[in-house]
């Protein structure tokens, strides 16, 4: 292992990640400082890898999802691959899946997610705000999501200018609009919806009268008291 330490450019991809495994093995093994001020410091730093990490990682995935290389082992997605092979959780898995699609488009994410100057948390937020824009206006969205992030903005907060950004491009492009056949006759029902980085989500759309019962019925029990503790009221 000090070898390719020693001599990281020369080493295989393969190599590299046998050498990350076994520090990260020994550093498992280790008992953190008694300092607070020490486990502090090296918290910090250890994120910085960690996030640098995802960025191979993501890299890595975009791949497989590129090539379906998954279904030649049985997995029909991504999502599952990440969730059968690797233990993610569902909301997890689409994070990652999501940033492995987007970052090709985010060359500045991109670039600081590599060099530790970017956290995964960050770069995650700004994939999803621009997962569904054109190529110009990701552009412009990465430019402003980066500033607000810069400027000390938490992640959930970009998060939210990035949901904004969305509304406001959809709007500008007339797309904030109902489906043509609502307008004919509120026939169809329609939802979407967009993930936070918190595991939440933001739904927006409309149901006709036979999916509202359907809704009402499935939500009715739940919203029912679950005992003398329960102070959720019918809303």
């Amino acid at each position: 292992m000090s070898s390719i330490v020693a001599d990281t450019e020369s080493a295989s991809t393969q190599q590299l990640v046998e050498a990350a495994s076994v520090i990260f093995s020994e550093l498992a093994n280790r008992a953190a400082p008694e300092s607070g001020a020490a486990c502090m410091e090296l918290a910090e730093a250890l994120s910085t890898v960690t996030d640098r990490a995802e960025h191979v990682l993501a890299e890595l995935i975009a791949v497989v999802d590129r090539t379906g290389e998954m279904k030649h082992w049985g997995l029909p997605s991504t999502q599952a691959w990440l969730r059968c092979r690797m233990g993610m959780r569902e909301g997890r898995a689409k994070e990652r899946i999501t940033l492995a699609r987007q970052l090709h488009r985010l060359g500045r994410v991109r670039t600081g997610l590599a060099t530790g100057e970017l956290s995964f948390g960050y770069a995650a937020t700004i994939a999803d705000a621009v997962q569904r824009l054109n190529d110009d206006d990701t552009a412009a969205a990465e430019d402003i999501l980066l500033t607000a992030a810069n400027e000390g903005l938490s992640a959930g907060k970009v998060a939210k200018l990035g949901g904004k950004i969305h509304d406001l491009v959809r709007e500008h492009n007339g797309e904030d609009k109902p489906p043509e056949d609502v307008q004919r006759g509120y026939e169809r029902s329609w939802v979407t919806v967009s993930r936070s980085l918190d595991g939440g989500c933001y739904l927006k759309g409309w149901l006709n009268p036979e999916d509202t019962a359907i809704l009402d019925g499935t939500l009715a029990p739940l919203a029912k008291p679950a005992g003398t503790d329960d102070r959720r009221d019918l809303g």
